[in-house]
Protein backbone atom coordinates (compact mmCIF):
# COMPACT_ATOMS: atom_id res chain seq x y z
CA UNK A 1 0.00 0.00 0.00
CA UNK A 2 0.74 4.16 -0.58
CA UNK A 3 0.27 6.69 0.88
CA UNK A 4 -0.89 10.17 0.29
CA UNK A 5 -0.23 12.81 2.75
CA UNK A 6 -1.72 16.32 1.72
CA UNK A 7 -0.08 18.90 3.18
CA UNK A 8 -0.56 22.17 0.33
CA UNK A 9 -3.58 23.76 2.11
CA UNK A 10 -3.69 27.37 3.18
CA UNK A 11 -6.29 27.53 5.75
CA UNK A 12 -8.03 31.30 6.08
CA UNK A 13 -9.42 29.94 9.49
CA UNK A 14 -6.11 29.17 11.39
CA UNK A 15 -5.21 33.06 10.79
CA UNK A 16 -2.65 34.56 12.14
CA UNK A 17 -0.94 31.40 12.63
CA UNK A 18 1.14 30.02 9.69
CA UNK A 19 1.64 26.19 8.25
CA UNK A 20 -0.01 23.90 10.06
CA UNK A 21 2.44 21.34 9.41
CA UNK A 22 5.78 23.24 9.91
CA UNK A 23 3.96 23.28 13.98
CA UNK A 24 6.16 21.96 16.14
CA UNK A 25 5.04 19.79 19.03
CA UNK A 26 7.53 18.60 21.56
CA UNK A 27 10.44 18.39 19.19
CA UNK A 28 8.51 17.57 15.98
CA UNK A 29 7.26 19.29 13.45
CA UNK A 30 3.52 18.06 12.72
CA UNK A 31 4.55 16.58 9.53
CA UNK A 32 7.12 14.57 11.08
CA UNK A 33 4.58 13.01 13.49
CA UNK A 34 2.18 12.47 10.48
CA UNK A 35 4.70 10.63 8.63
CA UNK A 36 6.05 8.79 11.60
CA UNK A 37 2.28 7.66 12.28
CA UNK A 38 2.30 6.24 8.47
CA UNK A 39 5.59 4.08 8.82
CA UNK A 40 4.35 2.63 11.77
CA UNK A 41 1.09 1.86 10.47
CA UNK A 42 3.52 0.01 7.50
CA UNK A 43 3.14 2.41 4.64
CA UNK A 44 6.69 3.03 3.37
CA UNK A 45 5.57 4.78 -0.05
CA UNK A 46 4.49 7.79 0.69
CA UNK A 47 3.72 10.56 -1.71
CA UNK A 48 3.59 14.15 -0.11
CA UNK A 49 1.15 16.83 -1.92
CA UNK A 50 2.95 20.52 -1.00
CA UNK A 51 2.29 24.13 -1.71
CA UNK A 52 5.26 26.02 -3.47
CA UNK A 53 5.57 27.82 -0.05
CA UNK A 54 6.67 25.02 2.36
CA UNK A 55 8.02 22.27 -0.48
CA UNK A 56 11.36 22.82 0.67
CA UNK A 57 10.91 22.64 4.05
CA UNK A 58 9.00 19.54 3.64
CA UNK A 59 11.68 18.52 1.41
CA UNK A 60 14.46 18.96 4.27
CA UNK A 61 12.26 17.84 7.40
CA UNK A 62 12.03 14.13 5.36
CA UNK A 63 16.04 13.60 5.29
CA UNK A 64 15.16 12.72 8.87
CA UNK A 65 13.61 9.93 8.03
CA UNK A 66 16.18 7.53 6.30
CA UNK A 67 15.47 4.22 3.83
CA UNK A 68 12.45 5.76 3.21
CA UNK A 69 11.16 6.72 0.01
CA UNK A 70 9.09 9.79 -0.85
CA UNK A 71 7.28 11.56 -3.76
CA UNK A 72 6.28 15.46 -4.09
CA UNK A 73 4.03 17.06 -5.63
CA UNK A 74 3.25 20.72 -5.76
CA UNK A 75 -0.50 22.01 -5.81
CA UNK A 76 -0.13 25.38 -7.65
CA UNK A 77 -3.79 26.36 -6.29
CA UNK A 78 -5.04 26.08 -3.06
CA UNK A 79 -8.63 26.91 -3.76
CA UNK A 80 -9.09 23.61 -5.86
CA UNK A 81 -9.07 22.58 -2.37
CA UNK A 82 -8.46 17.98 -1.92
CA UNK A 83 -9.64 17.90 -5.67
CA UNK A 84 -6.67 19.91 -6.78
CA UNK A 85 -4.16 18.28 -4.17
CA UNK A 86 -5.28 14.67 -5.79
CA UNK A 87 -4.96 15.98 -9.54
CA UNK A 88 -1.35 17.30 -8.65
CA UNK A 89 -0.24 13.52 -7.56
CA UNK A 90 -1.82 12.21 -10.40
CA UNK A 91 1.39 10.13 -11.59
CA UNK A 92 1.01 8.79 -7.84
CA UNK A 93 -1.98 6.79 -8.72
CA UNK A 94 -0.29 5.34 -11.67
CA UNK A 95 -0.01 1.90 -9.81
CA UNK A 96 -1.55 -1.45 -9.17
CA UNK A 97 -1.28 -0.53 -4.94
CA UNK A 98 -4.07 0.63 -3.17
CA UNK A 99 -3.92 4.50 -2.08
CA UNK A 100 -4.84 5.83 1.57
CA UNK A 101 -5.28 8.98 1.40
CA UNK A 102 -4.02 11.07 4.89
CA UNK A 103 -4.77 14.96 5.82
CA UNK A 104 -1.63 16.59 7.41
CA UNK A 105 -3.44 17.98 9.58
CA UNK A 106 -5.67 15.37 10.90
CA UNK A 107 -4.22 13.90 13.61
CA UNK A 108 -5.67 10.21 14.93
CA UNK A 109 -5.12 7.41 17.48
CA UNK A 110 -2.39 4.88 15.69
CA UNK A 111 -5.46 2.41 16.20
CA UNK A 112 -7.13 3.81 13.77
CA UNK A 113 -4.71 2.55 10.36
CA UNK A 114 -5.11 -0.98 12.19
CA UNK A 115 -8.89 -0.31 12.22
CA UNK A 116 -9.29 0.72 8.40
CA UNK A 117 -6.93 -2.59 7.60
CA UNK A 118 -8.98 -4.57 9.49
CA UNK A 119 -12.03 -3.85 7.43
CA UNK A 120 -10.57 -3.47 4.60
CA UNK A 121 -9.60 -7.10 4.81
CA UNK A 122 -12.79 -7.95 5.46
CA UNK A 123 -14.89 -6.34 2.84
CA UNK A 124 -13.27 -7.32 -0.51
CA UNK A 125 -16.47 -6.23 -2.20
CA UNK A 126 -16.00 -2.79 -0.77
CA UNK A 127 -14.15 -0.64 -3.07
CA UNK A 128 -13.37 2.36 -0.62
CA UNK A 129 -13.23 2.37 3.17
CA UNK A 130 -13.17 6.19 5.18
CA UNK A 131 -12.99 6.65 8.60
CA UNK A 132 -16.17 7.81 10.09
CA UNK A 133 -16.73 9.67 14.16
CA UNK A 134 -19.94 10.70 15.31
CA UNK A 135 -20.18 14.13 16.84
CA UNK A 136 -22.78 15.72 19.04
CA UNK A 137 -21.63 19.14 18.31
CA UNK A 138 -21.62 20.91 14.85
CA UNK A 139 -18.01 20.62 12.71
CA UNK A 140 -17.21 22.72 9.88
CA UNK A 141 -16.31 19.83 7.30
CA UNK A 142 -18.40 16.96 5.62
CA UNK A 143 -21.12 14.73 6.66
CA UNK A 144 -21.46 10.99 5.28
CA UNK A 145 -25.02 9.83 4.80
CA UNK A 146 -25.17 6.17 5.80
CA UNK A 147 -27.17 2.98 6.13
CA UNK A 148 -27.36 0.97 8.49
CA UNK A 149 -24.64 -1.53 7.26
CA UNK A 150 -22.37 2.23 6.93
CA UNK A 151 -22.29 1.96 3.48
CA UNK A 152 -21.91 5.62 2.33
CA UNK A 153 -23.99 7.15 0.05
CA UNK A 154 -23.01 10.98 -0.08
CA UNK A 155 -20.34 13.30 1.39
CA UNK A 156 -22.11 16.71 2.35
CA UNK A 157 -19.43 19.22 2.73
CA UNK A 158 -20.08 22.13 5.26
CA UNK A 159 -23.94 21.59 5.91
CA UNK A 160 -24.36 24.34 8.59
CA UNK A 161 -25.66 22.06 10.96
CA UNK A 162 -25.34 18.64 12.35
CA UNK A 163 -27.02 16.23 9.60
CA UNK A 164 -28.62 13.13 11.61
CA UNK A 165 -26.81 10.80 12.56
CA UNK A 166 -23.90 12.94 12.51
CA UNK A 167 -21.29 10.89 11.37
CA UNK A 168 -17.94 13.24 10.15
CA UNK A 169 -15.77 12.96 7.08
CA UNK A 170 -12.23 12.30 8.16
CA UNK A 171 -10.03 12.58 5.83
CA UNK A 172 -8.30 8.95 6.24
CA UNK A 173 -9.66 6.97 2.72
CA UNK A 174 -8.13 3.72 2.01
CA UNK A 175 -9.11 2.73 -1.76
CA UNK A 176 -8.87 -0.60 -3.36
CA UNK A 177 -8.50 0.69 -6.61
CA UNK A 178 -7.59 4.66 -6.45
CA UNK A 179 -7.62 4.93 -10.71
CA UNK A 180 -11.09 4.43 -11.04
CA UNK A 181 -11.30 7.51 -7.59
CA UNK A 182 -9.03 9.56 -9.85
CA UNK A 183 -11.01 9.57 -13.02
CA UNK A 184 -14.13 10.52 -11.08
CA UNK A 185 -12.34 13.58 -10.14
CA UNK A 186 -11.79 14.33 -13.50
CA UNK A 187 -14.50 13.98 -14.91
CA UNK A 188 -15.97 16.09 -12.23
CA UNK A 189 -13.65 18.90 -12.32
CA UNK A 190 -13.87 19.04 -16.31
CA UNK A 191 -17.60 19.75 -16.48
CA UNK A 192 -17.25 22.32 -13.74
CA UNK A 193 -15.80 25.80 -15.21
CA UNK A 194 -15.03 26.89 -11.06
CA UNK A 195 -12.52 26.36 -8.93
CA UNK A 196 -14.67 25.22 -6.09
CA UNK A 197 -13.04 23.89 -3.08
CA UNK A 198 -15.54 20.90 -2.25
CA UNK A 199 -15.20 18.81 -5.84
CA UNK A 200 -13.42 15.93 -4.00
CA UNK A 201 -16.48 15.54 -2.08
CA UNK A 202 -18.60 15.81 -5.21
CA UNK A 203 -16.12 13.24 -6.87
CA UNK A 204 -16.67 10.66 -3.81
CA UNK A 205 -20.47 11.05 -3.69
CA UNK A 206 -20.32 10.09 -7.27
CA UNK A 207 -17.93 7.37 -6.61
CA UNK A 208 -20.02 6.30 -3.74
CA UNK A 209 -23.42 5.79 -6.69
CA UNK A 210 -21.36 3.05 -8.28
CA UNK A 211 -19.25 1.75 -5.88
CA UNK A 212 -19.45 0.37 -2.45
CA UNK A 213 -17.83 2.16 -0.14
CA UNK A 214 -17.95 1.96 3.74
CA UNK A 215 -17.51 4.17 6.64
CA UNK A 216 -15.40 2.97 9.71
CA UNK A 217 -16.73 4.17 12.81
CA UNK A 218 -14.03 4.84 15.34
CA UNK A 219 -14.37 6.51 19.15
CA UNK A 220 -10.32 7.30 19.79
CA UNK A 221 -8.52 10.39 19.50
CA UNK A 222 -8.96 12.70 16.71
CA UNK A 223 -8.12 16.34 16.42
CA UNK A 224 -8.31 18.81 13.47
CA UNK A 225 -6.33 22.27 13.28
CA UNK A 226 -9.42 24.41 11.94
CA UNK A 227 -8.95 27.28 14.19
CA UNK A 228 -5.72 28.72 16.21
CA UNK A 229 -7.70 27.30 19.49
CA UNK A 230 -7.41 23.68 17.83
CA UNK A 231 -3.61 23.80 18.61
CA UNK A 232 -3.89 23.85 21.90
CA UNK A 233 -6.09 20.95 22.07
CA UNK A 234 -3.76 18.69 20.46
CA UNK A 235 -0.97 20.37 22.56
CA UNK A 236 -2.66 18.66 25.24
CA UNK A 237 -2.90 15.20 23.15
CA UNK A 238 1.29 15.61 22.63
CA UNK A 239 2.14 16.89 26.20
CA UNK A 240 0.00 13.58 27.61
CA UNK A 241 2.74 10.96 25.76
CA UNK A 242 5.56 13.08 26.67
CA UNK A 243 8.21 10.96 28.83
CA UNK A 244 10.18 13.33 31.39
CA UNK A 245 13.97 14.48 30.45
CA UNK A 246 16.61 16.65 31.21
CA UNK A 247 19.50 16.93 28.72
CA UNK A 248 22.91 16.86 30.45
CA UNK A 249 24.07 19.51 28.55
CA UNK A 250 21.35 21.24 29.92
CA UNK A 251 21.82 23.79 33.56
CA UNK A 252 18.50 23.47 36.05
CA UNK A 253 19.23 25.82 39.01
CA UNK A 254 18.94 23.75 42.56
CA UNK A 255 16.37 26.06 43.85
CA UNK A 256 14.14 25.07 40.68
CA UNK A 257 10.86 23.29 41.06
CA UNK A 258 10.10 20.44 38.50
CA UNK A 259 6.43 18.85 39.14
CA UNK A 260 5.55 15.70 36.69
CA UNK A 261 6.77 15.20 33.61
CA UNK A 262 8.94 18.20 32.64
CA UNK A 263 11.24 17.52 29.55
CA UNK A 264 14.15 19.50 29.18
CA UNK A 265 15.30 19.59 26.05
CA UNK A 266 19.95 20.34 24.97
CA UNK A 267 21.11 23.78 26.42
CA UNK A 268 18.23 25.06 28.54
CA UNK A 269 19.03 26.71 31.20
CA UNK A 270 16.25 26.96 34.09
CA UNK A 271 17.52 29.72 36.81
CA UNK A 272 16.70 30.39 40.71
CA UNK A 273 13.19 29.37 41.82
CA UNK A 274 11.39 29.03 38.79
CA UNK A 275 8.75 26.81 38.83
CA UNK A 276 7.87 24.23 36.12
CA UNK A 277 4.20 22.36 36.44
CA UNK A 278 4.39 19.38 34.07
CA UNK A 279 3.29 18.23 31.71
CA UNK A 280 5.97 20.83 30.03
CA UNK A 281 8.15 20.72 27.16
CA UNK A 282 11.09 23.16 27.05
CA UNK A 283 12.93 23.12 23.64
CA UNK A 284 16.83 23.78 22.74
CA UNK A 285 18.57 27.09 24.17
CA UNK A 286 15.26 28.17 26.12
CA UNK A 287 15.86 30.26 29.30
CA UNK A 288 13.42 30.30 32.07
CA UNK A 289 14.36 33.32 33.88
CA UNK A 290 14.29 33.59 38.42
CA UNK A 291 10.60 32.90 39.69
CA UNK A 292 8.86 32.21 36.64
CA UNK A 293 6.07 29.91 36.62
CA UNK A 294 5.49 27.56 33.13
CA UNK A 295 2.67 25.01 33.59
CA UNK A 296 1.10 22.60 31.10
CA UNK A 297 2.82 24.53 28.25
CA UNK A 298 5.54 24.21 24.83
CA UNK A 299 8.01 26.17 24.93
CA UNK A 300 9.92 26.47 21.66
CA UNK A 301 13.80 26.09 20.80
CA UNK A 302 15.45 29.06 21.25
CA UNK A 303 12.70 31.34 23.13
CA UNK A 304 13.51 33.03 26.55
CA UNK A 305 10.93 33.45 29.69
CA UNK A 306 12.16 36.36 31.45
CA UNK A 307 11.96 36.59 34.94
CA UNK A 308 8.59 36.68 37.10
CA UNK A 309 6.76 35.69 33.78
CA UNK A 310 3.82 33.09 33.70
CA UNK A 311 3.08 30.63 31.29
CA UNK A 312 0.07 28.45 31.32
CA UNK A 313 -1.60 25.92 28.75
CA UNK A 314 0.16 27.75 26.40
CA UNK A 315 2.08 27.10 23.02
CA UNK A 316 5.51 29.37 22.20
CA UNK A 317 6.88 28.79 18.61
CA UNK A 318 10.71 29.21 18.57
CA UNK A 319 12.18 32.23 19.14
CA UNK A 320 10.05 34.07 21.21
CA UNK A 321 11.70 37.09 24.10
CA UNK A 322 8.83 37.36 26.96
CA UNK A 323 9.55 39.36 29.72
CA UNK A 324 7.25 40.02 33.11
CA UNK A 325 4.58 38.70 31.01
CA UNK A 326 1.10 36.45 31.66
CA UNK A 327 0.04 34.20 28.78
CA UNK A 328 -2.61 31.84 29.21
CA UNK A 329 -4.35 29.85 26.63
CA UNK A 330 -2.60 31.59 23.84
CA UNK A 331 -0.89 31.02 20.98
CA UNK A 332 2.35 32.25 20.02
CA UNK A 333 3.85 31.55 16.30
CA UNK A 334 7.39 32.68 17.35
CA UNK A 335 10.08 35.13 16.49
CA UNK A 336 8.35 37.78 18.17
CA UNK A 337 9.19 39.99 21.51
CA UNK A 338 6.72 41.24 23.93
CA UNK A 339 7.85 43.51 26.36
CA UNK A 340 7.04 43.57 30.10
CA UNK A 341 3.63 43.73 31.24
CA UNK A 342 2.28 42.22 28.30
CA UNK A 343 -1.11 40.32 29.86
CA UNK A 344 -3.45 38.30 27.86
CA UNK A 345 -6.82 37.77 28.93
CA UNK A 346 -7.85 34.57 28.82
CA UNK A 347 -11.32 34.74 30.71
CA UNK A 348 -14.53 36.39 30.50
CA UNK A 349 -16.44 37.88 33.86
CA UNK A 350 -19.28 35.96 32.90
CA UNK A 351 -16.90 32.79 32.16
CA UNK A 352 -18.85 31.82 29.08
CA UNK A 353 -17.17 30.29 26.14
CA UNK A 354 -14.93 32.56 24.46
CA UNK A 355 -15.49 34.18 21.00
CA UNK A 356 -12.67 35.08 18.39
CA UNK A 357 -13.89 36.16 15.05
CA UNK A 358 -12.87 34.63 11.35
CA UNK A 359 -13.13 36.33 8.50
CA UNK A 360 -15.81 39.08 10.37
CA UNK A 361 -17.70 36.53 11.73
CA UNK A 362 -17.76 35.88 15.46
CA UNK A 363 -16.98 32.14 15.97
CA UNK A 364 -17.38 30.25 19.51
CA UNK A 365 -14.54 28.68 20.77
CA UNK A 366 -16.06 26.34 22.62
CA UNK A 367 -13.78 27.56 25.51
CA UNK A 368 -14.53 29.04 28.85
CA UNK A 369 -10.68 30.11 28.47
CA UNK A 370 -8.84 31.41 25.52
CA UNK A 371 -5.69 33.66 25.74
CA UNK A 372 -4.47 35.23 21.77
CA UNK A 373 -2.87 34.17 18.88
CA UNK A 374 0.13 36.35 17.49
CA UNK A 375 1.68 35.63 14.22
CA UNK A 376 5.45 35.87 13.31
CA UNK A 377 8.16 38.64 13.56
CA UNK A 378 5.75 40.75 16.34
CA UNK A 379 6.54 43.33 18.75
CA UNK A 380 5.05 43.91 21.43
CA UNK A 381 5.27 46.80 23.84
CA UNK A 382 5.57 47.13 27.29
CA UNK A 383 2.08 46.88 29.23
CA UNK A 384 -0.25 45.74 26.24
CA UNK A 385 -3.13 44.10 26.99
CA UNK A 386 -4.67 41.81 25.32
CA UNK A 387 -8.55 41.27 25.92
CA UNK A 388 -9.36 37.17 25.26
CA UNK A 389 -9.61 35.61 21.75
CA UNK A 390 -8.02 38.54 19.72
CA UNK A 391 -5.59 37.78 17.13
CA UNK A 392 -2.21 39.65 15.82
CA UNK A 393 -1.39 39.10 12.61
CA UNK A 394 2.33 38.54 11.46
CA UNK A 395 5.11 41.10 11.54
CA UNK A 396 2.86 43.79 13.49
CA UNK A 397 3.95 45.99 16.04
CA UNK A 398 1.78 47.11 19.13
CA UNK A 399 2.53 50.78 20.79
CA UNK A 400 3.43 50.65 24.17
CA UNK A 401 0.42 51.02 27.11
CA UNK A 402 -2.11 49.86 24.27
CA UNK A 403 -5.13 48.01 25.22
CA UNK A 404 -6.07 45.69 21.87
CA UNK A 405 -9.76 44.66 21.55
CA UNK A 406 -9.74 43.96 18.08
CA UNK A 407 -8.10 41.80 16.00
CA UNK A 408 -4.86 43.15 14.34
CA UNK A 409 -4.41 42.92 10.41
CA UNK A 410 -0.49 41.59 9.78
CA UNK A 411 1.85 44.15 8.93
CA UNK A 412 0.02 46.45 11.36
CA UNK A 413 1.08 49.61 13.47
CA UNK A 414 -1.14 49.92 16.29
CA UNK A 415 -0.67 53.32 18.17
CA UNK A 416 -2.02 55.07 20.98
CA UNK A 417 -2.92 58.66 20.17
CA UNK A 418 -4.92 60.91 22.44
CA UNK A 419 -5.80 57.80 24.55
CA UNK A 420 -7.30 56.09 21.66
CA UNK A 421 -5.59 53.37 19.61
CA UNK A 422 -5.63 54.21 15.71
CA UNK A 423 -4.32 50.97 13.36
CA UNK A 424 -1.94 52.07 10.64
CA UNK A 425 -1.78 48.88 7.86
CA UNK A 426 0.56 48.30 5.40
CA UNK A 427 2.91 48.97 8.15
CA UNK A 428 6.86 50.51 6.46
Amino acid sequence: MKALLLSAGKSKRNWPIGDKNLLNFCGQSLIEHQISQLIRAGFLEIGIVTNSDNLEKIKKITTNFLNLKFEFFVQKNSKTGMSGAVLAAKNFFKTKKEILIFSGNDVVSPSVFLKMLQCYKKNSDAQAFVLAKKTEKYFPGGYLKVDKNFQISEIIEKPGKILSPGIINIVVHLFRQPKKFLEEIKKITKNNLNNDDDFYEKAFSSFCKQEKVLAVPFRDFWQPIKFPWHILDLQTYFLKKLSPKISSSSKVSKTAILKGPVFIDDDVEIFDYAVLIGPVFIGKKVKIGNFSLVRESIIGENSIVGAHCEIARSFLGKNNSIHRSYFGDSILAGNSNFGAGTISGNLRFDEKDIFSKISNQNISTDRKKFGTAVGENCKIGIGVKIFPGIKIGKKSFISPGAIVKENIPENSFLKRKNGKNIIYENRK
